[in-house]
């Protein structure tokens, strides 16, 4: 009876611990952003601050891999001047919904802590508005991530770069703060 009692104890641990191993290779998270963007580009000095929402899904290739996509939002409102012409400061609003694929390289996968460094690739669907008019513009974005996994707290900044076909990787960066839950 023993044995038996031994045996089934060992078939349920062995099988919640290859469920457990098979569920870390698929992990969601959701959280918020406060983004930057401090640009000065095309003779222009602007400055805006904006808040977001996002979404990933990332896939465990192997232990130190990540891929996965990322669909966000983001809403910033800030004022331009034209470089010498003080007198036409304006405000402007961006919304900006966009998404991304990324690979991440996990430095110590499967501890409480694991720091992370990655590279994604995007587009954006960019409303800008000002004076009264809406502009939508399709942007490319290209981002190096940093950040650290703690639980299953997750905070990593991202430093975009816009990219645009006619002009090729614009002076127009944001640097990013994300702050999620892994689930």
């Amino acid at each position: 009876m023993k044995r038996l009692l031994l045996l089934g104890a060992l078939i349920i641990c062995a099988y919640s611990l290859s469920f457990a191993q098979e569920s870390d290779k698929h992990n969601f998270e959701g959280g918020v952003s406060e983004s930057i963007y401090p640009n000065v580009a095309d003779g222009a000095n602007t400055h805006y601050q904006g808040y977001g929402l996002y979404f990933e899904y990332r896939y465990n290739l192997i232990d130190h891999i990540d891929l996965g996509g990322k669909v966000y939002y983001q809403y910033s409102t800030g004022r331009s001047v034209f470089t010498g012409d003080m007198l036409s400061v304006f405000p402007i609003t961006y919304n900006q919904i966009g998404v991304k694929g990324f690979a991440d390289l996990n430095i110590l996968p499967g501890k409480k802590v694991c720091p992370f460094v990655g590279f994604s690739l995007g587009i954006a669907d960019v409303a800008e508005s000002y004076k009264g008019n809406t502009y939508h513009e399709f942007r490319g974005t290209i981002s190096p991530r940093i950040g650290v996994e703690v639980w299953r707290i997750r905070i990593a900044t991202e430093l975009d770069y816009g990219y645009d076909p006619g002009y090729g990787i614009k002076h127009e960066r944001t640097l990013t703060l994300n702050v999620g839950f892994v689930f």
